[in-house]
């Protein structure tokens, strides 16, 4: 990166605020006392931006196509949800049904031993 030209520009004391936060969690200095790489997080944001250009120019889909997408994705989202869902029950469901065999079996030994 030495040997990238120099640019400069403005930015708002809100938004720069909100990339120094970011650069805090992201990319924190690894010398105490210094600043986190904000440069890094507004290269990561322009990367970003340049990436999600260049694919809505070349995947330039009819209205139809794009709502087909985004409800496959969010089918696939949902799915997930659903499974997360169903395997947390069927664990709980599990633990309390083998926390009531230990306690009828404690019982029954009770019976047996008395």
């Amino acid at each position: 990166m030495a040997n990238s030209p120099l640019v400069s520009i403005r930015i708002p004391a809100e938004t720069l605020e909100r990339l120094d936060d970011l650069a805090q969690k992201l990319y924190p200095s690894r010398r105490r006392g210094k600043n986190p790489n904000r440069s890094q997080v507004i290269l990561d944001a322009i990367e970003e931006f340049l990436t999600n250009h260049s694919c809505e120019e070349s995947q330039e889909l009819p209205l139809e196509d794009q709502v087909n997408q985004i409800l496959q994705q969010y089918q696939k989202h949902l799915e997930q949800s659903i499974k997360e869902y169903i395997d947390e029950k069927f664990l709980a469901y599990a633990y309390n049904l083998e926390n009531r065999l230990q306690t009828s079996r404690k019982i029954l030994n009770k019976s047996i031993n008395q």
